[in-house]
């Protein structure tokens, strides 16, 4: 798991980084806006542990940034001052919680704690018949065991098994899965013929007119 800390206090951020690196894989740390948005593009953390008042640009327009591309990496922003009116522009950028400084090291343990446990939630997807995908790992599971999958397979659940319940068609399973120049049907029909086999045939909806959906619990 990743975190990218964001502070351009020196004090502060090493007061805390011996603490985050014994929590998450790896600690990335930048003072300003600009490094910031610029190592979230490169190294795609969990976390965001971002300071407003920080050169360059300031934390809100960085989380509004990334926002813009990206709905699920948690936000959790600093400040040292109360503002109201900085609190009304962060309620719009659905942020996972706002810290006043100084910030005692219970608060960010349990804030921390919190976030890691609502990421490893959403890294799980309940399907009907008790089957789970594992964002994270790219694993089926049912009743404990794992099921073996295909790369085409994991391809498809990678991009079509999430939490905003997509819906796609028979093009979007080929220009997924296969690397032809030319549209085949018949080359879907065999691999969710396959599939179904392979797992369970209510794993997939067909919604007529439109494609499928796989079958959420």
């Amino acid at each position: 798991m990743k975190v990218l800390y964001v502070e351009d206090d020196i004090e502060i951020r090493n007061n805390l980084r011996f603490y985050l690196e014994s929590i998450f894989d790896e600690v990335f740390e930048v003072s300003n806006g600009e490094d910031a948005l610029k190592l979230y593009k490169e190294k795609s953390p969990d976390i965001i542990l971002l300071d407003i008042n920080i050169p360059k640009i300031n934390g809100i327009d960085v989380a509004r940034k990334i926002r813009e591309k990206d709905k699920d990496v948690l936000i959790i922003v600093t400040t040292a001052h109360d503002d109201k009116e900085i609190l009304l522009n962060a309620i719009a950028l659905t942020l996972t919680k706002y810290l006043l400084k100084p910030i005692t090291r219970n608060v960010l343990k349990d804030t921390l704690s919190k976030a890691i446990k609502k990421l490893k939630e959403l890294e799980l997807i309940s399907l009907d018949k008790d089957y789970i995908w594992n964002k994270n790992t790219h694993t089926l599971t049912h009743d404990n065991d794992v099921i073996k999958l295909t790369n085409n397979e994991i391809k498809l659940f990678q991009n079509y098994c999430t939490k905003s319940k997509h819906i796609f068609s028979n093009e979007d399973i080929f220009f997924t899965i296969y690397n032809d120049l030319e549209y085949n049907e018949n080359k879907v029909r065999m691999f969710l013929k396959r599939f179904r086999k392979n797992t369970n045939h209510n794993l997939l909806i067909n919604i007529y007119g439109a494609g499928y959906k796989f079958n959420y619990k």
